[in-house]
């Protein structure tokens, strides 16, 4: 009986130590100062990383939240980049990679006679956790534009810029951000506007997908105020610069 016993122990003890070296984890040190030891199943698209336990459980960690990856040495294809992952160490992996982002908002630009809603969408790169470039648009709904001589009930206005991010690592899932924008608006109304320029600076943060922030909107156009006729029936539209549809902006939304 007691050969038996130490028959089955000694193959259990073996069975184990194939086990762990079969297992040959590789390592993943997050920002939180926590260390997982674990297989790296792939790495998607720059922005997360399956892992799966000794278990046999699977997880999955955003790369922004991850210091340092150490692989083994071996020949695995990631399943989602396709690719050799056969690196002996991945120092800031998130640091470099350039992945499709995008942002959509909705905003309130407040101020006398020009208060407006504005719904904003943009598209780009974000590059690693740290900085985003990107094309957007808005449409943009005023709810009583008052100018020298004329309101307008629900004027509406589509602003298209060019959108930049900066972003500050934190380690967290809370993340500070500058967001600006500069581009030009076109006027929905083009028989009474003339479009200009349109920018905007906001500081805020990043909360998972989630975005808050406040900051201040300008914007200038062009107001056909009438025309004048001449003496050889030439028309003349009298254009008004209009430069103070600037207001404090509030802006919540997502980024996908």
């Amino acid at each position: 009986m007691k050969k038996i016993f130490l028959l089955f122990a000694l193959l259990c003890g073996f069975a184990f130590s194939a086990s762990a070296q079969s297992f040959d984890p590789d390592v993943i040190y997050l920002r939180n100062g926590k260390e997982l030891r674990c297989r790296i199943v792939s790495i998607n698209h720059g922005e997360s990383v399956t892992v799966r336990r000794q278990s046999g459980a699977q997880e999955v960690y955003r790369l922004t939240d991850v210091a340092r990856i150490e692989l083994r040495p071996r020949d695995e294809m990631s399943h989602s980049d396709r690719r050799p992952m056969a690196s002996s160490s991945l120092a800031g992996t998130n640091d470099a990679d350039v992945t499709l982002r995008g942002y959509a908002e909705v905003g309130r630009v407040v101020r006398e006679n020009t208060s407006r809603t504005e719904l904003s969408a943009s598209m780009g790169a974000g590059f690693g956790g740290f900085a985003y470039v990107g094309l957007g648009a808005a449409a943009q709904r005023f709810d009583n534009l008052v100018l020298s001589n004329n309101s307008f009930a629900n004027a509406s206005f589509i602003p298209v810029y060019g959108d930049v991010r900066f972003l500050i690592p934190t380690g967290l899932s809370v993340r500070p951000f500058i967001g600006l924008r500069a581009g030009m608006t076109i006027p929905t109304l083009s028989e009474k506007f003339e479009g200009g320029f349109y920018g905007s600076a906001v500081a805020g943060l990043e909360y998972k997908n989630f975005t808050f922030g406040a900051g201040f909107t300008h914007q200038e156009m062009e107001y056909k105020n009438g025309y004048t006729v001449d003496a050889n029936g030439v028309r003349t539209d009298n254009k008004e610069n209009v430069k103070f549809l600037g207001g404090f902006t509030l802006r919540v939304g997502f980024t996908f």
